[in-house]
């Protein structure tokens, strides 16, 4: 099958590799898309995992079923959830599968993902889509699921006002989350001009960009006091500081972005804001994102702005280093 393989820092190969075959409890799954996401990007732009197959928010067919696997057929139409955790750890046995420290998967912890033809998963990872959906509504679950757990965490209130900070993938999406839960204003805070454009699509009360207002003045204004519920949703030290600056005192913080290292800011202390990390998503969220998605109640294909073949997995990366028009890319191999 062809894959493409991370050969060095930002650089692709396409490449003959073999086939995955199930063992007991696999299946093997035709890769419909793989979508791009952030965690891939900075992987792709830091040299991390050079050798490796990357891709992880996936969708797509299964081709061949292993030993001991029931209730799936060759053919059924799948979303799959690329993380597994171990089941016997303390968090695990918390229902905190998310903080394991075993995590592993497709595509996670070294192993091969599904910028691939084909990708190898365990039945447990397996969430049956309805053929009406679609594959390219299927493949935004993982990235809806990351966004429900940050807003599950916020404990947002029906009416609360909110903020969110970075308007990609995951940013719309929470925006969606919260016009959902009932969030009384929902503000967003966004640079690059297509995220824009979607978020305003998506219901944004209002979309501010850095570059031509004083964010915090504007927000402020609209707030009156700042937002009860930010979420940081950018993975860089300047969107964590301007995360802590929008919450009103008592306010909360939930920081969804990665791979980033800042400074802890006084307004922790001086206004006693709530400060959370998210990490991933819990496996409840990954079905209730595919719950979402099925019954059409947040429209994850509006997001999707681009869908690339394999063969081109090289620009579209280049092209996401600084998104203009882009906010979800599609790998279709």
């Amino acid at each position: 099958m062809k894959a493409a393989i991370l050969k060095d820092k930002e650089r692709f190969s396409i490449e003959e590799v073999p086939t995955p075959r199930p063992g007991p409890g696999e299946v093997v799954v035709k890769t419909t898309y793989c979508a791009i996401c952030g965690s891939d990007l900075d992987r792709f732009t830091t040299g991390r995992g050079i050798g490796l197959i990357h891709g992880h928010e996936f969708s797509g067919r299964i081709a061949e079923i292993g030993e001991g696997v029931e209730g799936w057929s060759v053919g059924d139409l799948v979303a799959v959830d690329p993380i597994t955790q171990c089941n016997s750890c303390y968090w695990c046995l918390r229902g905190e599968g998310n903080l394991c420290p075993n995590v592993g998967g497709t595509g996670m912890a070294g192993s091969s993902g599904a910028y691939a033809e084909y990708a190898k998963a365990k039945s447990v990872q397996l969430f049956r889509v309805p053929e009406h959906v679609g594959e390219k509504a299927a493949t935004m679950a993982q990235c809806l699921a990351v966004a429900l757990h940050g807003f599950h965490l916020s404990q947002t209130k029906i009416g609360d006002k909110v903020i969110v900070v970075g308007a990609g993938p995951v940013g719309l999406q929470v925006l969606a989350c919260a016009r959902l839960g009932g969030a009384g204003k929902v503000y967003v805070v966004e640079k690059a001009a297509g995220r824009k454009d979607a978020a305003a699509k998506l219901g944004a009360d209002a979309v501010l960009d850095p570059g031509d207002v004083d964010v915090r003045q504007k927000l402020l204004g609209l707030t009156g006091i700042g937002a009860d519920v930010v979420f940081g949703c950018a993975g860089n030290p300047q969107a964590v500081q301007d995360s802590l600056a929008l919450a009103k005192p008592g306010g909360t913080v939930v920081l969804v972005g990665n791979y980033w290292v800042s400074e802890i800011s006084s307004e922790i202390v001086m206004w006693e804001v709530s400060v959370r990390g998210s990490r991933a998503y819990q496996r409840a969220d990954f079905g209730e994102a595919v719950e979402l998605i099925v019954d059409g109640k947040v429209n994850c294909e509006a997001l999707i702005t681009g869908v690339e073949p394999l063969a081109n997995i090289q620009q579209a990366f280049e092209e996401l280093q600084q998104p203009t028009t882009q906010v979800k890319t599609l790998i279709a191999p």
